[in-house]
């Protein structure tokens, strides 16, 4: 079932992930500016008349910017925080739903409300399958958040077994010559990395799917969050299709 955005929240509820501009002209500033590069964040693909699925929108950005380039985009997600992998091991507490989440879920509310827009939530673990009420999609994105769940591929092949066209995954290393996947979460009941997956990995994982990559491109999102002064990095986004 789609869930119905709240209304008339205030911003001092909200927590914005990703930098907004809004229709009065104001920015609402986020923990990542994409402002300036969110076409090539999503991999330069015409979104008009697409039917999109937007994994891990958080605060809903992306799922907006798609919006006014004439998509139709569900904005999926965890249903709370209390949903976070964590490792399992003797003394470990429970994934508890925290306040930042629902902050984060807050400004997408209030950006949803201010944009007039017609985007629609679901929210269900991302290890189960989609229900069939979601239908299917033309496209996917999926942030930076393959690094960010304990099982990756089962993610991609939920998801993209309802995709028909293409796919943006989004990942922080540096080219294609990078070599290695990493793992390394801690014990942190709230720590949120589980991988650094390299470029030939993330081949491997969409081939044996029956999909490839067809484009890829450097993108430089700028960090606000945990710096004292702003600061561009440097990601790749892919651009997956279908074989035919």
């Amino acid at each position: 079932m789609f869930i119905k955005p709240k209304k008339a929240l205030s911003l001092k509820e909200c927590k914005f992930y990703h930098s907004v501009p809004l229709p009065d002209s104001s920015i609402i500033t986020g923990d990542w500016d994409l402002t300036k590069c969110a076409d090539v964040y999503l991999g330069n693909m015409d979104y008009a008349n697409k039917r999109v699925i937007d994994v891990g929108a958080g605060s809903g950005f992306l799922s907006f910017f798609m919006e006014q380039k004439g998509a139709s985009v569900v904005s999926y997600d965890m249903p709370d925080g209390s949903y976070w992998d964590v490792l399992k091991y003797p003394g470990h507490q429970p994934a508890m739903h925290t306040k930042a989440h629902e902050e984060y879920y807050n400004a997408y509310d209030y950006t949803h409300e201010k944009m007039n827009s017609k985007c629609k939530i679901y929210r269900a673990d991302i290890y189960k399958d989609l229900p069939e009420e979601l239908g299917e999609f033309d496209a996917a994105i999926f942030g930076t958040m393959l690094s960010h769940v304990r099982d990756p591929m089962l993610v991609l092949m939920n998801i993209l077994y309802k995709v028909k066209e293409f796919a943006v995954l989004i990942n922080p290393f540096v080219n294609k010559d990078h070599n290695g996947s990493t793992f390394y979460p801690g014990q942190n009941q709230f720590e949120r990395v589980w991988w650094n997956i390299d470029y030939s990995t993330i081949e491997r994982m969409v081939n044996s799917i029956g999909w490839h990559i067809a484009d890829s491109y450097d993108v430089f999102p700028i960090q606000n969050v945990n710096l004292d002064v702003p600061k561009k990095q440097k990601y790749r986004s892919l651009v997956i299709e279908r074989y035919s």
